[in-house]
């Protein structure tokens, strides 16, 4: 797993982020983030996210401006969130649901107990999507 500042991010090819969320993302995480994320999956269709939010604590108004606009271009098709706070789910839905209304996806978010559970829906939501010809 890569560290950008406090948080770990990692590719698992051909569509798969694993990101590992810490305190307070900075700015500049967030870019670094998203970065790292554009260029692992350039030229896959989709995008699916592992998100732990265990040790999430903020993203200020600010940041969550900026990484919905650079999230946007990115082809997000399934979410799945493990742990955090009430804070973080929250802060986390809000800004998904955003996206998924900006780019008018279908991009089901999920929380989770555990990593393996989450692990295996988007194993399946995987499979649902190359099974689909349109994605």
């Amino acid at each position: 797993m890569k560290r950008i500042g406090r948080q770990g991010i990692a590719f698992e090819s051909p569509d798969l982020i694993h990101v590992v969320v810490r305190g307070e993302v900075s700015l500049e995480e967030i870019r670094e983030l998203i970065a790292f994320i554009k260029e692992a999956i350039a030229g896959s269709p989709y995008l699916l996210l592992l998100g732990d939010l265990s040790a999430f604590q903020e993203l200020a108004p600010g940041v969550r401006r900026v990484a919905m606009e650079l999230s946007r271009s990115l082809p997000y098709r399934g979410v799945a969130l493990i742990g955090g706070s009430v804070h973080g789910k929250v802060i986390a839905k809000l800004l998904l649901n955003a996206l998924n209304l900006f780019t008018q996806r279908d991009t089901p978010i999920r929380f989770f107990a555990t990593e393996a559970e989450a692990y295996a829906w988007l194993l399946e939501r995987r499979r649902v999507l190359t099974a689909k010809p349109d994605r």
